[in-house]
């Protein structure tokens, strides 16, 4: 497409875009080729912050109703065709730009519903299976116009906050990308090329998502994402735990293959920093993991995660000191979601239902026993000794539940005390010694710990 020259006639765009959103009631009578060209040349002439007193002029005019006239007009409930496709990508751009950086704009875009427009626009592309290039393009910019519009904006802010915005981003940069997925898809009929140009776009939509959820989320006491988010940030954890063979044949492109893992590891990370907060400051979260329909399903990822996620072998690709820092910061996501747990288990109201939970108690006792069915692990893994005597130590604050873990089938007595020797790591002392302290509390228990238990304890 020939650009048009704005420097020449810059107000011959704005008439396009203006004459066409008068036409909204007969769609067929949109001309989306020349809304594409014209939105084209004022998006890249107001990507130079010097274009300030510009983008002032344009913001005051009629062109921040008229964009958003026709985005709502484009895509009303449905993913529309590629001439209005093409018309929304550019049109968004010049959204973006016209607020970067421009507080007035902001308002004016915020008064005109743009944000309303930029949410219908990420629930629909949330919905698509295989989205196609134009509409990743669109999904991504659609994203960066609401970054635009509401960073260091508290009118902004405060709207998205209360519209949900922050739970939709995330849901769709996990629908979008899931961290890990990649790896196991063949991407058949798909050149390497072409591949690694529609996970580039991916991977710039999952970091803008990030930022905006940061930008809504700056100022508040408790994340405002909803429950119904949860669960999709949850699951992303489920791509680490390794059930399919690596296909992909971008694991053979360098380039490709780093960016990707740089993509996963930020996300990941993401996903458990928020989970980790959700976790300790909101009790509704942490009744969903015990209480909800959804219950089993959330709480389950986590354990698995905890137990079965692992470095995948292609991170060894790069070289020793690459793989090092993968393991390392994949050790701190994996931290972090064990603290999540914790925090779900010391949730008083949820204490009945987790240890009524099918299979949850058995678990934590075969991870502080080291009784896993995992082949090739080492007989024992301090993660989860400290992840079980933890848990454990939260779901058993009733006598009935302390006294059944010092009873069969449990008896956890004597392998709680094998723990604490000399050659011991530090940490695990310390969770073992808050297992026994709290399993002490019940006076039957007492009498158990008592009977030579402790004959040949080392000092803590």
């Amino acid at each position: 497409m020939a650009e048009l020259d704005l420097a020449g006639n810059p107000d011959r765009l704005v008439e396009i875009i203006v004459a066409a959103s008068h036409n909204v009631i007969d769609k067929g009578l949109i001309p989306w080729p020349q809304v594409e060209e014209a939105a084209q040349g004022l998006a890249n002439s107001l990507r130079s912050k010097d274009s300030a007193d510009h983008r002032t002029a344009l913001g005051q005019s009629a062109l921040p109703k008229s964009i958003v006239t026709l985005l709502g007009t484009a895509y009303g409930h449905e993913i529309p065709t590629t001439p209005p496709k093409l018309a929304t990508f550019e049109m968004l751009r010049v959204a973006a730009n016209l607020c970067m950086d421009h507080d007035v704009n902001r308002q004016q875009f915020l008064d005109a519903g743009l944000l309303d427009i930029l949410l219908s626009l990420i629930g629909l592309h949330r919905q698509l299976a295989n989205p196609s290039a134009d509409d990743l393009k669109v999904a991504k910019t659609a994203v960066g116009s609401m970054l635009n519009a509401c960073l260091g904006y508290e009118p902004a802010k405060l709207y998205l906050r209360k519209s949900g915005a922050p739970g939709a981003v995330i849901s769709l940069s996990l629908a979008i990308y899931p961290p890990g997925e990649w790896t196991s898809r063949p991407e058949t009929g798909e050149n390497v090329d072409s591949l690694s140009n529609l996970y580039q776009i991916r991977i710039g939509l999952v970091d803008w998502s990030w930022r905006v959820v940061s930008a809504i989320n700056e100022g508040a006491e408790v994340p405002p994402i909803g429950l119904e988010t949860l669960g999709p940030l949850v699951l992303s954890l489920s791509n680490f735990v390794p059930t399919r063979p690596a296909q992909s044949p971008l694991i053979n492109d360098v380039d490709s293959r780093n960016a990707l893992i740089v993509a996963d590891l930020e996300a990941l990370e993401e996903s458990v920093t928020l989970l980790e907060a959700l976790s300790l400051d909101s009790e509704e979260v942490r009744l969903a993991f015990a209480e909800s329909p959804e219950a089993d399903k959330l709480l389950g990822s986590v354990l698995d995660f905890i137990e079965l996620a692992n470095y995948p072998q292609y991170w060894s690709l790069d070289g020793e000191e690459e793989r090092k820092r993968r393991e390392k910061h994949f050790d701190v996501c994996k931290a972090g979601v064990i603290k999540a747990l914790i925090s779900i288990a010391g949730e008083q109201k949820a204490m009945d239902s987790l240890w009524n939970k099918d299979g949850l108690v058995k678990r934590m006792v075969s991870w502080v026993t080291s009784d896993l069915p995992i082949q090739g692990e080492d007989a024992k893994r301090d993660d989860l000794v400290i992840a079980g005597c933890l848990t454990l130590g939260n779901i058993s604050r009733k006598d009935a539940y302390s006294e059944a873990l010092l009873r069969e089938p449990f008896n956890l007595a004597p392998q709680l005390i094998k723990f604490l020797q000399k050659d011991e790591d530090i940490k695990v002392k310390h969770s073992v010694t808050g297992l026994l302290k709290n399993l002490a509390q019940a006076s039957s228990n007492r009498k158990i710990l008592g009977l030579g238990y402790w004959n040949n304890q080392a000092p803590v």
